[in-house]
């Protein structure tokens, strides 16, 4: 009875903003009930966004060291200054340059280092790395793409059955051969000029068009302020223990094995001589405590050289002088390293919140994803005898907590009324009750959560007094005393999708800029 009650309640409310009010009957399906259609004239056409290829947006094939500066990376492949993992623009360089051209800096920096690093666990890669000192706030992330594309990397090399050998000691030596340095000035009032003026105009259509999965495998996770040139060779090791010791000790002794493996020597007319091996019928274990050392090298920048079948470090030499002697062809350098804080996360060049921590769980889970178009709708149904909940779905299936308040009593009655209307006539979308799925405990934990991907603090979101502010090609609708609102497209056949094309053409224009939503932290959804 209390059933019925709450459904047909739902169902004189939202009937109210209708010309033709429904039979709730007509509708009933399992526990779902239909309570109000899509409009006729306005059915559902899912908007898929078209691609745009970067050389024929820009008018440029080959990219040049210094148009890095403001690009993506999407860290999959180790090194990851490999180019292939290459994104898309993110910072429009070009007009931020002609602004502001003090901004970007480049100069000769000719210097060599190597570094050597021994994990005994393989999931301890990034850490041994210490790649997050390179990312701005790194520590906020996990990285676990990178950690899966290394895992990936060694045991393409090795083979699976050394990789899961509980004897194996994992080791990696960077040659790092540094010619110029490429940085972009980055502080928080650039970063907010950047999201103000100096977005990549593809990137903008992106974030409001692309599900929040496929942006993540478009772009990445960061995006490149400040790296050297030059060249990088990596060699990869792998050693069999022959002791029971600690880890430490275990890691340790990889460490000496490796560094007793290569040469790097300048003679009195500075040529370098790099070689990796120890030689055939070399040593075969400088510690003594390994049955076998094998290696694979690979290098970047230069004319290409290394192997990737692993040799024993005891039997083989590697020769690089030729390779480092290639790197004075300046037309041959790559990315060599990294600077400190010379990755920024991608997040940082989104304002929207539930895109934002979207992308951080790709980041930190690299969770596969089935991308699905879907018809958005409203979900509307009993959180408890006396409580509603309304939820939004969007045109991708996610799930968007809207409300959750009581409507007992003739006050609450009233305040569900006026909060029904509101929502229902800014969406013209279909609208359902759900009682079911309410009444679970996973429910119950969404609308608890305190991730966006769920409850985005939009509380009541019937009640607010939304205003239109377009900006860069992107459709505001914000509260300015709540600070909240929602984003999308400016495109006909998206906003349609919505049902949102009356409310746009009749909302007043909002009195405040753009800046203003980053500077007050305005709570901005995007749909």
């Amino acid at each position: 009875m209390k059933q019925l009650t709450f459904l047909l309640l739902l169902f004189c409310l939202v009937s109210c903003v209708e010309n033709e009010p429904m039979l709730l009957d007509e509708y009933k399906s399992s526990s779902e009930y239909i309570i109000r259609e899509r409009p006729a004239d306005n059915p559902w056409i899912p908007y898929i966004p078209k691609s745009t290829s970067i050389e024929t947006r820009t008018g440029r094939g080959a990219l040049a060291l210094r148009d890095f500066l403001g690009y993506s990376l999407n860290p999959q492949i180790t090194p990851i200054e490999n180019t292939l993992n290459l994104g898309y623009p993110v910072i429009d360089k070009d007009k931020l340059s002609k602004s502001h051209s003090s901004y970007f800096t480049y100069w000769k920096n000719a210097s060599h280092k190597t570094n050597v690093y021994s994990y005994k666990n393989i999931d301890d890669y990034l850490s041994k790395t210490k790649f997050t000192d390179k990312v701005a706030h790194g520590s906020e992330f996990k990285f676990l793409g990178i950690h899966l594309g290394h895992k990936h990397t060694m045991t393409s090399i090795f083979g699976e059955n050394l990789i899961n050998d509980t004897t194996s000691v994992f080791g990696e030596l960077n040659v790092i051969a540094n010619d110029s340095v490429y940085r972009m000035q980055y502080s928080d009032a650039i970063q907010k000029e950047i999201l103000v003026d100096y977005l990549d105009s593809e990137f903008i259509k992106n974030v409001h068009t692309l599900h929040p999965y496929e942006l993540y495998k478009m772009y990445g996770s960061l995006v490149m302020t400040n790296f050297c040139s030059g060249g990088r060779a990596t060699a990869y090791y792998v050693g069999t223990h022959l002791k029971s010791s600690s880890e430490e000790e275990q890691e340790s002794d990889l460490s000496h094995e490796i560094n007793d493996s290569f040469t790097w020597k300048t003679n009195d007319t500075g040529n370098v001589n790099l070689s990796i091996g120890r030689g055939k019928n070399g040593v075969w274990s400088t510690t003594r405590n390994f049955g076998h050392i094998k290696f694979s090298a690979t290098t970047l920048g230069g004319n290409a050289f290394g192997f990737v079948t692993p040799q024993e470090v005891g039997n083989t030499t590697l020769d690089l002088t030729s390779w480092v002697a290639s790197l004075s062809n300046e037309s041959n350098n790559v990315i060599s390293k990294f600077n400190q804080n010379g990755l920024i996360p991608v997040t940082d060049f989104i304002l929207e919140l539930n895109i934002k921590n979207r992308l951080r769980n790709y980041i930190n889970q690299s969770t596969e994803v089935s991308v699905t178009h879907k018809e958005p709708m409203l979900m509307i149904g009993k959180f408890t005898a006396n409580s509603i909940w309304c939820w939004f779905n969007d045109r991708f299936g996610n799930p968007y907590t809207l409300l959750c308040g009581s409507f007992s009593g003739s006050d609450g009655v009233v305040k569900t009324n006026n909060w029904i209307n509101g929502i229902t006539n800014m969406f013209k979308i279909k609208v359902l009750s759900n009682d079911t799925t309410l009444n679970t405990n996973n429910a119950k934990e969404q609308l608890a959560s305190p991730d966006p991907f769920y409850n985005i603090g939009f509380q009541n979101i019937g009640f607010h007094r939304y205003k239109k502010l377009i900006h860069q090609g992107v459709v505001y609708l914000i509260d300015e005393e709540d600070k909240v609102g929602f984003s999308i497209y400016n495109n006909g056949i998206l906003i349609n999708e919505y049902g949102l094309k009356d409310y746009i053409s009749s909302a007043p224009a909002a009195t405040i800029s753009y800046s203003k939503l980053i500077d007050d932290n305005y709570k901005i959804c995007c749909l």
